[in-house]
């Protein structure tokens, strides 16, 4: 964006611009879940700009932009994906990381964490090892994502090895 909007003086930014900007990046092949947040990190630029520095600049001009480009099919939800890596995939993927001799976290580790947790990366780094319950082999999530809701819920998951990697 810095090199595409950056020459353009931020109260110059208007829906015109904004749109023609969504349908050049679209061509150059970003998908619609990119472009939207494309748009939400300017809104994001701008709102701070009108809020903190006291400009005098409107953010309306990206929520029409946002509402053009949203039915011209630009921006919108990301396919749904369910396909699963298989055993070989993750075999090439833990060699990679294992290979690596300037990585120094053990991504093998905690790749196969994750997996076998279906825990994301932030939920993971949160755990603290007094969270284990080892007699019932259950662990805590504080704060975990929820897609329905805004605010996240305290979850407590089993570790089994259901994946072949035993958490």
């Amino acid at each position: 964006m810095k090199n595409d909007l950056g020459k353009e003086r931020i109260g110059h930014i208007d829906r015109a611009m904004l749109i023609e900007y969504g349908r050049w990046r679209a061509k150059k092949g970003a998908g619609p879940v990119t472009l939207g947040i494309d748009i939400g990190v300017i809104k994001m630029i701008i709102t701070h700009a009108e809020a903190v520095h006291g400009l005098g600049i409107s953010s309306e001009p990206v929520d029409l932009a946002r509402i053009t480009l949203k039915r011209l099919g630009l921006i919108g939800k990301g396919t749904e994906r369910d396909r699963q890596l298989t055993r070989d995939e993750l075999n090439r993927l833990f060699r990679c990381f294992d290979d690596n001799a300037r990585l120094t976290l053990p991504m093998t580790r905690i790749v196969k964490f994750a997996v076998a947790t279906a825990m994301h990366l932030d939920e993971i780094y949160r755990v603290e090892w007094r969270d284990l319950d080892v007699k019932r082999r259950m662990l805590p999530i504080r704060d975990r994502n929820d897609p329905r809701n805004k605010t996240g819920t305290d979850q407590r998951i089993p570790l089994f090895d259901a994946t072949g990697f035993d958490a």
